[in-house]
């Protein structure tokens, strides 16, 4: 993430556990899931339907000029902005975002700070849209 650490190393986040030891609570919590349910992995590896899979991150810094951000619904409940998101910040499902979620996601690795939208839309001034469900 250009050199970003979101967590201190002695983190679980950062921890390699490859050779680690199963659980003790592996079965019990897989049996709560359900044994027969399938991983949905939101990764960002591979293409479904010509459209990527997990959602993309862009990492930017100091310099990201801030922009407006027009809310159509709950916007009391958000951070007002104006946020450092790029013009070009890939939306969840690109190239074809259609009418997934359309997480967009900026990691600003000058301050450690993450920015999130939900339901984006990029405006043609530069300004980002949280459209409401349904609009």
């Amino acid at each position: 993430m250009n050199g970003f650490r979101p967590f201190p190393s002695d983190n679980a986040w950062n921890q390699d556990i490859s050779g680690a030891a199963v659980d003790p609570n592996s079965d019990a919590i897989i049996n709560f899931i359900g044994p027969s349910i399938g991983l949905h992995p939101d990764f960002g590896a591979g293409l479904y339907a010509g459209s990527s899979m997990g959602i993309p991150y862009s990492v930017i810094g100091a310099s990201q000029n801030l922009v407006n951000i027009n809310f159509t619904a709950y916007g009391d409940e958000s951070d007002p902005g104006p946020m450092p998101i790029p013009a070009n910040a890939q939306i969840e499902g690109y190239p074809n975002p259609g009418n997934g979620d359309r997480h967009v996601l900026v990691i600003d690795n000058g301050s450690c700070f993450l920015y999130e939208l939900y339901n984006a839309s990029a405006n043609n001034d530069g300004s980002w849209l949280r459209r409401s469900v349904g609009s």
